[in-house]
């Protein structure tokens, strides 16, 4: 399907089971990380996915996917952020209690570009009570640069009637398949070119965008349309989808301030002359009440209500169908004449020090074989989506696909060991067997591949193991001892192409 009918498409993931909120706020987060209970829509959405759960602290990751570009050529990160914020406050409730969002907010410290790997939110709370919770959180992009600074609050409230209890035992669900990718997956299609910023101004773009003569991927993926553009006001619509759900039949925070966002940046982006830019400096965001997930329409209505010589303020209001407000958000921002930013060109490489993964599936061309194509697909998309979320869940880098395999770095070596095991024993249910080889070194990084002797090193590994076997340098295991893993020895091995033998190690 295009992307332009997403919405129209059966939702993915599920709505959280009536038990769910009969947990502890850090028991049903974990639910989530863990696979025992589905993910929610918003985040079969988006991507964002929660991969690390501890009382009082979330970490959040978000493929910085073209699916999430906006008019401006960045990636929308409020969905990254309120899930972040929103996970860390609920680890401060107990069983029967919620953690209604009340604000959030956030301070840009640099634009969030579309590449290969995930962004990370990092938040944690700093104060709570039986009636109040507040957290923090920070946004980086998958070089570990510092994007934006978040914070939320939240109100700790007692459901009524309480919650039925949760089964026992709980077990891990088996997901189910589609045969398209996730939204957030697939091709991201047209965008607004950037050579078009040095020749039309942003009000052109914006009535271009109205009309459908212009498009960016964000738009179509949360089905949004511009009916309004008039001199420093603009209106933004969607409905209110079910795939927007987070743990409840609501429209989950994080798209509530996504789409206050979107609507008061493209206002913003409407003073620009040719050749300059608008950049966002901080939005603070209220929630006034909760809104249901009833499929019609939303509207947002953004004002520039300020303009002084270098400042913008823009203030957006959140409508239901009912014109009740759902949210209010004011945002500042300054326009930026792009001969003063100063851009210095990116490197074409960088070099760092890396643990690289490889993993290969094991007699994948008789799998495939015997399979048929269309079952085999399926199975290995699967697959692929088991490895992005365990990759993401030890923040690392998917850097590519194989085929039947892929490649990821992460920045420890225990992390890497981690995720190798965890993911061995994910796809072991999807009766798939793996190999798996690991070695740290130093690699040249670019925006969208990693190479190096560490590279060929590692893939060579990954040739040498047997089937289920996670095989690791001796460098791995020296560097990852006291993570808690043990390791046998599987001798000297002439790895092909390098001179010297290397002893091997394989996880026990």
């Amino acid at each position: 399907m295009g992307i332009g009918r997403i919405l129209d498409e059966p939702i993915r993931g599920q709505i959280a089971p009536p038990w769910f909120h009969a947990l502890s706020g850090v028991e049903r987060m974990r639910a989530w990380s863990t696979g025992l209970v589905p993910l929610p829509p918003s985040m079969r959405l988006t991507g964002s996915r929660c991969t690390h759960i501890g009382p009082g602290s979330a970490v959040c990751a978000m493929p910085a996917s073209e699916m999430l570009l906006a008019v401006n050529g960045q990636i929308e990160i409020w969905p990254l952020l309120a899930d972040a914020l929103g996970s860390a406050l609920q680890t401060a409730v107990a069983p029967g209690q919620v953690a209604r969002p009340l604000t959030m907010s956030v301070n840009h410290f640099r634009p969030a570009r579309a590449g290969t790997g995930n962004l990370l939110a990092r938040a944690r709370v700093l104060n709570a009570s039986s009636l109040f919770a507040y957290a923090e959180a920070l946004v980086e992009d998958g070089e570990g640069r510092q994007l934006a600074q978040g914070t939320g609050q939240a109100a700790v409230t007692i459901l009524d009637p309480p919650p039925p209890p949760p089964p026992s035992p709980s077990e891990p669900i088996e997901q189910p398949t589609w045969a398209t990718p996730d939204p957030w997956q697939r091709p991201a299609g047209a965008t607004v070119p950037v050579s078009l910023w040095e020749t039309t101004d942003g009000k052109e773009i914006t009535q271009r965008l109205a009309t459908g003569t212009l498009r960016t991927p964000l738009f179509p993926l949360l089905g949004l349309e511009i009916p309004e553009v008039e001199e420093d006001r603009v209106v933004v619509t969607m409905p209110a989808s079910e795939w927007f759900c987070g743990d409840s039949r609501t429209v989950s925070p994080s798209i509530v301030a996504a789409v206050a966002n979107i609507a008061g940046s493209t206002c913003g982006l409407m003073t620009t002359r040719p050749g300059e830019s608008f950049a966002g400096l901080d939005v603070y965001t209220r929630f006034l009440r909760p809104l249901a997930a009833d499929g019609r329409p939303i509207r947002v209505e953004a004002r520039l209500r300020k303009r002084p010589d270098d400042l913008l303020v823009v203030e957006s209001t959140v409508y239901d169908a009912d014109d009740e407000i759902v949210a209010l958000a004011s945002g500042s921002g300054v326009t930026i004449d792009d001969t003063r930013r100063g851009r210095s060109r990116r490197r074409a490489s960088e070099r760092a020090l890396c643990t690289i993964l490889f993993t290969d599936i094991v007699d994948s061309t008789t799998r495939a074989e015997t399979l048929g194509d269309r079952a085999w697909h399926a199975l290995l998309e699967r697959h692929n989506d088991t490895a992005r979320r365990e990759i993401a869940r030890c923040t690392g880098l998917l850097v590519k696909s194989t085929g039947d395999g892929l490649l990821a770095r992460f920045g420890s070596p225990a992390r890497a060991l981690d995720c190798a095991v965890r993911l061995r024993d994910a796809v072991a249910g999807l009766d798939i067997q793996i190999r798996a080889g690991l070695h740290t070194g130093e690699c040249e990084i670019t925006d969208d591949d990693i190479v190096g002797v560490a590279v060929n090193l590692a893939a060579r590994i990954q040739a040498a193991a047997a089937p289920g076997e996670v095989l690791v340098s001796s460098t791995v295991k020296d560097l990852a001892a006291g993570a808690g893993h043990r390791f046998e020895s599987r001798g000297e091995h002439q790895l092909k192409g390098v001179e010297e033998s290397w002893r091997l190690w394989a996880v026990s």
